[in-house]
């Protein structure tokens, strides 16, 4: 089994370059370090036909804004073997010189060759420069790998395929969102890099909250709950649970920290039911999702936070079982704000109609999960990260009618 290599690189910096990202999507182990373009994991052949991988370094010219642009040279530095043909012979037309060379101040790396590679002036006119860092790496890379690929494809598709990835220095993701970069949606994100979020019950509803917001960069999420993960729980919680996930009785918090904990940094765990003695466990939050059956306890909690004009989201389900045997009833998405908090009286004022509604405590997947949808896109709304015509600050999907009101 291969180990995986962790390495650093700005997935603002790919977003933002068309080159870069073209190379991340046809899946080159790119990593910008110290202003040099480093390509990892390039399959080549040695004197003794033998397929190994070397490491190409390329100095990344960059504007003020972090542009690249066009390559000012076609010089680039090589760590591994003398890269050669099938039959153990040196390609030609690449090597300049093979004295060892420090390559500025990255990681502190020697290498073994400089390249001095350049297309002919009908593939790049007027005079064979590469336009841009794409073809400047793709070009060494194909040049290079093409003795190996064509020795043994397998063995040379191994090299490249093995496990790589880059977490971006400084983020509390483990590993990168390449899926922003690739939509160029990756200076969206800033909106999320401060703030401090807390999810308050993690039953059904609050878990797939959870799963949508874990795999944003926000500066900490909280979890509170003081239940235990039951096996009722793995039927109405996002992923695929495991024997061993239930050998021991842990809490709902220590749970889902530990599962989303391999994908996020900072979720903080707090195991506990917020009562009116521990509520200053919200102080310094940016926003709350309210996710609990118990109308009691969410005016409770709904009055702390509009005292302290901390925004929240409410979020209900009521599901029954229908004369015909279906299951039908509602989901119930309440926004609040420092701006608008009179329409909660009506919400959450009238306990014993609420209650009722959720005594049976009916809970599926598919339900749980579009209320958390819901509930995560009026946040990511007030944000600013989705399109807002107009602020709905409560509105109700019927199961029945598939209508929202």
């Amino acid at each position: 089994m291969f180990n995986i290599k962790w390495i650093s690189m700005s997935q603002t910096l790919i977003s933002l370059n068309k080159d870069l990202l073209r190379l991340q999507e046809e899946d080159f182990s790119i990593e910008e370090c110290d202003g040099w373009l480093i390509t990892h994991r390039i399959p080549y052949v040695d004197e003794h036909r033998c397929i190994g991988e070397g490491t190409l370094f390329i100095k990344l010219d960059l504007a003020i804004d972090g542009h690249t642009t066009k390559p000012s040279n076609h010089v680039a530095y090589w760590i591994g073997n003398w890269p050669c043909n099938q039959d153990g012979s040196h390609l030609p037309a690449l090597v300049n010189s093979g004295q060892r060379q420090e390559i500025g101040l990255c990681k502190g790396e020697t290498s073994d060759y400089m390249f001095s590679f350049m297309q002919s002036r009908e593939t790049y006119p007027p005079d064979g420069n590469y336009p841009s860092f794409y073809e400047f790496v793709k070009d060494h890379v194909d040049y290079i790998s093409a003795p190996a690929y064509s020795l043994d494809k397998k063995a040379a598709r191994n090299v490249k395929d093995r496990p790589f990835y880059m977490v971006e220095e400084g983020s509390v993701l483990r590993y990168p969102d390449t899926n922003s970069s690739r939509a160029n949606i990756s200076n969206l994100n800033k909106v999320f890099c401060d703030k401090k979020i807390a999810i308050i019950g993690l039953g059904g509803t609050g878990s797939y909250i959870l799963d949508k917001v874990a795999k944003m960069p926000l500066k900490e999420i909280h979890l509170i709950d003081g239940d235990s993960f039951d096996l009722n729980n793995a039927y109405r919680a996002p992923g695929g649970l495991s024997t061993n996930d239930f050998k021991e009785r842990t809490s709902k918090v220590d749970y889902f920290t530990q599962k989303y904990g391999t994908m996020h940094k900072a979720i903080i765990p707090h195991d506990c039911m917020l009562k009116p003695d521990n509520l200053n466990i919200l102080d310094g939050m940016d926003f709350a999702f309210i996710a609990i059956d118990s109308v009691k306890s969410k005016n409770i909690i709904a009055n702390y936070l509009i005292s302290n004009k901390i925004p929240f989201v409410d979020s209900g389900l009521g599901v029954i079982r229908c004369k015909d045997e279906r299951l039908g009833g509602i989901i119930q998405v309440t926004t609040a704000t420092p701006e608008k908090y009179d329409h909660l009286k009506d919400i959450f004022g009238k306990e014993g109609v609420n209650d009722d509604l959720y005594h049976t405590n009916i809970q599926i997947a598919v339900l749980n999960s579009l209320a958390a949808d819901l509930s995560v896109i009026q946040w990511l709304k007030m944000l600013g990260y989705l399109d807002m015509s107009e602020m709905l600050y409560n509105f109700i999907y019927d199961i029945g009618y598939n209508t929202f009101s």
